[in-house]
């Protein structure tokens, strides 16, 4: 991944990511939403992430749109804020 892993998750506490995940889980599974897939959902976290210029967040959605099978092109361009977050809306 081109994100090292960050120092803030040696720093949280340990409650906190307990909640955070659990929504993630949830998020991503089937049928969770209608109209995107886990792969569609991670582009989306990541583009807001990259909007929102949270590195915290973006390093765990770049390295997780990779384990979904985005090019590594494209989660570089996402993950710099730009590229066609289109490309993977199904048709």
């Amino acid at each position: 991944s081109p994100f090292p892993r960050m120092t803030i998750f040696n720093t949280m506490a340990p409650a906190h990511p307990v909640p955070l995940f659990s929504l993630y889980t949830t998020s991503l599974s089937d049928g969770a939403f209608n109209y995107f897939n886990p792969q569609e959902c991670e582009v989306i976290f990541a583009a807001i992430s990259a909007v929102n210029l949270c590195e915290f967040c973006l390093s765990f959605h770049a390295m997780q749109m990779a384990q979904h099978g985005v090019s590594a092109a494209d989660v570089q361009e996402i993950s710099n804020g730009g590229g066609n977050i289109h490309n993977y809306h199904r048709n």
